[in-house]
């Protein structure tokens, strides 16, 4: 209690400072702004309460076991276990290797000698270890995935106007404006299913014909060129839009995981506006961080809309950021001398940065998550190496009077954390896989709401093995040095 209670003290002012900097940090990926950092006052009684009760239950099975230590055991007791080496299958094998190198064929047994306590150093170190290779594998699956997403779109500027513009007004701007190869003129406006909500629901602005946006079963439609050079859907079902289709209708990934109805081959009922139309869904986009977006033929827009377009679509001879502005500020004048001006425009390259800071902060947090859980690991091998010396005094003087010199008692306890290291990094590396996709997917899924390509990354496996020798070597290396400094008659004198 009174450990778990001095380990609260400290907590408490270090969380707060802790997460206030992480906090503000990731607000800035989020762009709001944190007016207050309250924390009710239940959050602190809850803090301290778990910080007291863990180390209680943390030493509920070792005083249970030594309470029940009779008196003749405890006062006969000269620190050796009771349970000679060799009695386990893996003290057997590991009995049985042989080498000239003996002072690490004894890191390896003694690595073995304390099972359990071994078991806890390599649950926290492996951990730590999970966290570090997810943070790695999450972000390059991201990347992986949003290149894949905007490999499909081959424009470089979007354009969008309040209301329907006439197309060939649009034309002579965008011809009068130099560094554009090509474009297209789209149409955007929403729809919902008629028997999945509301079907009196009216269109938002930027419909048909307005409205206001009320209703959680609206989702995005997009009327473009069957043909389309400038949108190339990753279809993973069924076909892509082709010229002589009418009724076709082409979803991606994440409104067909909201309506079960929606499924290739089905023919489905959009209401429009005010208007109720059949469309048969021919095709399924795979688009894992877009929102609910279905694509229909432009022929049927232009029915409706004769000549005219509120959405445009540019390829650009230069994609970089200056050549960009320059062609925003260029087009934005020749609409002007059309009398048209646009509600707002975007590049390819800004949707992508928004995009690429939501996972940042995914990154950055994993990354913060396994620093702390490798540190906390990092603690507990060098107490569990500290005991190990400790219990093993008299067998450093046995060493000793033998002839081993101080290197050689060093380089025993450092050579056993390298050991513990290597399993740590070996359990790591195993569960990193199945762990980086669970941990991804939940992630992606609860920003997103879709799924990932997942990558992964072996540079990972690379890092966190250096590490892990490393945070071994740092923590070994104190109990190493006291170890060395012990001489024989002060360790058969030890009791």
């Amino acid at each position: 209690m009174l450990l778990g209670a001095a380990a609260t003290i400290i907590a408490l002012p270090a969380g707060l400072l802790g997460s206030r900097l992480l906090c503000r940090y990731m607000a800035v990926f989020l762009n709001f702004d944190i007016k207050s950092f309250a924390v009710p006052l239940w959050v602190y009684a809850l803090v301290a309460l778990v910080g007291i009760i863990t180390p209680l239950v943390a030493a509920m099975y070792p005083v249970w076991r030594g309470i029940r230590v009779p008196v003749r055991v405890a006062i006969s007791d000269y620190n050796l276990s009771p349970n000679s080496f060799g009695s386990a299958v893996v003290d057997r094998l590991l009995a049985r290797l042989g080498g000239n190198y003996r002072p690490f064929l004894i890191s390896l047994r003694n690595s073995f000698r304390r099972r359990a306590r071994l078991a806890l150093t390599l649950l926290t170190l492996s951990a730590g270890g999970v966290f570090f290779m997810s943070a790695l594998n999450v972000r390059a699956s991201m990347v992986n995935t949003l290149d894949q997403m905007f490999a499909t779109r081959k424009f470089d500027l979007s354009v969008i106007f309040a209301s329907p513009q006439p197309i060939d007004k649009v034309e002579r701007a965008i011809r009068d404006t130099s560094g554009v190869n090509a474009f297209e003129g789209w149409f955007v406006t929403e729809g919902s299913l008629t028997n999945a909500g509301d079907p009196h629901t009216t269109t938002p602005a930027g419909g048909l014909h307005g409205g206001d946006s009320r209703g959680e079963n609206r989702f995005t439609i997009i009327a473009l060129p069957s043909d389309s050079q400038l949108q190339k859907p990753q279809i993973s079902e069924g076909r892509s839009l082709a010229t002589n289709d009418t009724d076709a209708i082409v979803i991606n990934t994440t409104l067909a995981q909201r309506n079960p109805q929606l499924k290739v081959g089905n023919t489905v009922t959009i209401r429009m506006g005010p208007a109720e139309v059949n469309w048969k869904v021919v095709g399924i986009a795979r688009e894992s961080f877009s929102p609910a977006i279905a694509y229909i033929p432009l022929s049927f827009i232009q029915q409706r809309h004769p000549g005219e377009t509120n959405s445009l679509r540019l390829a650009l001879a230069k994609s970089d950021s200056d050549s960009i502005d320059a062609v925003k500020a260029e087009l934005e004048t020749n609409l002007e001398k059309e009398g048209l001006r646009a509600r707002a425009s975007t590049s390819k390259a800004e949707s992508r940065f928004g995009f690429d800071q939501h996972m940042v902060m995914i990154y950055i947090f994993l990354i913060v998550m396994s620093a702390i859980i490798a540190g906390v690991g990092g603690l507990g091998l060098m107490t569990t190496m500290s005991v190990n010396v400790l219990e093993r005094r008299r067998e450093i003087g046995v060493l000793r009077a033998i002839g081993a010199t101080s290197r050689t008692i060093a380089m025993i306890i450092v050579g056993e954390g390298l050991v513990i290291g290597l399993l740590s990094w070996t359990i790591a590396a195993l569960a990193a896989w199945p762990i980086s996709k669970a941990v991804g997917d939940s992630l992606v899924g609860l920003l997103f709401r879709g799924g990932m390509d997942f990558v992964f990354e072996f540079r990972g496996l690379l890092i966190w093995l250096a590490v892990s020798f490393l945070l071994s070597s740092a923590a070994t290396l104190l109990p190493a040095w006291r170890a060395s400094r012990l001489t024989i008659r002060e360790s058969l004198a030890y009791e």
